[in-house]
């Protein structure tokens, strides 16, 4: 008789409730004479089937555990700056990516360099376009800006700007250009025809340093520099008009010196003007104004800006602030600020203020301890509805309440010496 070898068998009748040839438990709970070379796994599999969910949750951190490492790996291996990971279109591409799924055959350096690139460019003309067409809508600005390059050449940028976007115009070598003002002006002009002369509001250039004697004369009375605008600091503006207001008097000296009266631009209109300009006490009026409703919001924007503290759990209070001090520069005349209250709070509430800020602003223990705290409602409302958003479980959402209540009151783990001292020490977020 020739003998079978079962390496193993496993069967599943006890669950499908139907009979089996193999002769393995029955109905009856009685063992047949298979039953030895079978093994029953329902335990087993019901707590497979129970443990299933948890299994996927694991892999599927592990899987994205993973994927973000090589991820990680393609950035530091290249030297990508990390706030890259930040950028629209890195979003953008992973979700591309995402959507093709498994077996995507990579793009060459190749592709990248004349198909993708082409399309690219096409694309990218495509939006310039579409902007264009708003220039005689809205006007626009046309910006320049004079740079050396390593080569000790003199370099002018042209942008074209209105609210729909900053368009670039072309760069240019000036060197021979910037030495003849009559040269400079037909390259302007030949920009602003170019443009279109009816698009054109103003003209934006960094001029007095294009104009080597008059920076020096500039210098020579002020002992200082003025500070140039830049497209990438956020208070270029109020740098600059404080930088003025500060430089009143040598400014003032500077344009009733002997050194002014014999250039020859003491005896253009332009020169006269500018010269009317500084003499005009209203003028220096305006600039103390527009200084003491900007100073409390620069203040806002270099704590936002800064990368020592997180500024999530503080920007609702520095607004409030803010305004306050706004307030207490105007005279605490209502008549005086009530317009630059409306202007900032339009902006809050349509562009910046989120309910996640009131939660990190009531969550900042910093805040929460001190006697400033706010018990304004919007606050309550903001941290409930991110609760609710947050923990969607309402059992979960009591237990939180709850430990909300320990916080507030100073109780529980908020009692302990460490916790107080993190208070004092610890920014939010770290």
């Amino acid at each position: 008789m020739r003998e079978e070898k079962i390496d193993h068998c496993v069967t599943l009748n006890s669950l499908s409730k139907k009979g089996s040839s193999s002769g393995s438990v029955t109905e009856r709970g009685i063992r047949g004479p298979m039953d030895r070379f079978v093994m029953n796994v329902e335990n087993e599999v019901v707590e497979d089937l129970e443990g299933n969910d948890k299994g996927m949750k694991g892999l599927e951190k592990e899987t994205r555990e993973n994927t973000c490492m090589d991820i990680a790996d393609f950035f530091y291996e290249n030297g990508i700056a990390f706030n890259v990971a930040s950028s629209p279109s890195f979003t953008k591409m992973l979700r591309s990516v995402g959507s093709y799924g498994g077996g995507l055959k990579p793009l060459t350096a190749y592709e990248l360099n004349t198909s993708l690139l082409i399309k690219g460019e096409s694309n990218t003309q495509a939006i310039v376009d579409e902007v264009k067409k708003t220039w005689g809508q809205t006007g626009v600005s046309i910006m320049s800006n004079a740079w050396k390059d390593i080569k000790g050449r003199q370099l002018i940028n042209f942008l074209v700007n209105n609210p729909h976007g900053t368009v670039f115009l072309k760069s240019i070598d000036a060197s021979d250009v910037v030495k003849d003002a009559t040269l400079l002006f037909n390259l302007l002009d030949s920009v602003v025809e170019e443009v279109g002369e009816d698009f054109v509001v103003q003209v934006v250039s960094n001029f007095i340093y294009n104009h080597g004697w008059v920076l020096a004369l500039m210098r020579n009375h002020t002992k200082k520099e003025l500070i140039r605008p830049t497209p990438t600091r956020f208070a270029t503006a109020f740098l600059t008009l404080n930088r003025m207001l500060s430089l009143r008097q040598p400014l003032e000296h500077m344009f009733t010196s002997k050194e002014w009266d014999g250039c020859s631009w003491a005896k253009k209109a332009e020169g006269k003007e500018i010269k009317k300009i500084i003499f005009n006490d209203s003028f220096w009026g305006s600039m103390s104004y527009a200084l003491k409703t900007t100073r409390p919001l620069v203040s806002v924007l270099k704590m936002t800006d800064s990368e020592q503290m997180p500024a999530m759990g503080f920007i609702y209070g520095a607004m409030d602030k803010a305004k306050e001090e706004i307030t207490v520069n105007l005279g605490n005349e209502e008549g005086a600020y009530k317009e630059i209250w409306k202007i900032i709070d339009e902006k809050w509430e349509c562009q910046l203020h989120r309910h996640l800020h009131a939660t990190a602003y009531y969550l900042n223990p910093r805040i929460q301890y001190s006697d400033g705290l706010s018990t304004h409602l919007e606050i309550k409302v903001g941290l409930m509805v991110c609760i609710e958003k947050l923990i969607p479980d309402e059992e979960e959402r009591v237990w939180a309440n709850l430990q909300l209540n320990l916080f507030k009151n100073k109780q529980g783990f908020f009692t302990y010496r460490r916790a107080k001292n993190l208070i004092e020490n610890l920014s939010l977020g770290m």
